[in-house]
């Protein structure tokens, strides 16, 4: 169950660099194909952004420096989400975060998903019009129904 199906084509994986990132290892690119034979391992100077890095020391993943985790309850039942990947468990990383608004990168999957909550706070009106359809002007008449 773990193993890639037989079309798959692996990303290129590469060590970072630097004394602080041994053990720590970084998808470097994708290919076209499968490699033919055993490739050398090359080295990245700095880690790339938004990749997935593997740290072998602790062995702790992480996607655009977030840790996955099981998408929240909230999130997964929107009928949008349930529409397009089904009713499947499904890891993200929470990548942002506002006073109403929440980013999931979906691990594995080239999808990120915006959830935004509802902002109960009623904008202030300064100024109240008394509403008479009766005196409208006949221009203000003709948007009516």
């Amino acid at each position: 169950a773990m193993l890639p199906p037989p079309g798959e084509v692996p990303p290129r994986w590469a060590y970072l660099s630097d004394e602080p990132n041994r053990g720590r290892f970084a998808v470097h690119s994708s290919r076209a194909r499968r490699p033919a034979e055993v490739e050398e391992v090359p080295t990245l100077l700095k880690e790339p952004e938004g990749a997935v890095v593997v740290d072998a020391q602790v062995l702790q993943l992480t996607l655009m420096a977030a840790h996955p985790q099981a998408l929240r309850h909230a999130v997964a039942e929107m009928e949008d989400v349930t529409q397009m990947f089904g009713e499947v468990a499904m890891q993200a990383c929470l990548t942002d975060r506002s006073a109403h608004r929440e980013m999931y990168r979906l691990v594995g999957r080239a999808h990120s998903i915006a959830y935004w909550d509802v902002d109960t706070k009623m904008a202030p009106l300064e100024h109240w019009r008394m509403y008479y359809p009766q005196e409208l002007h006949p221009s203000e008449k003709a948007w009516l129904p």
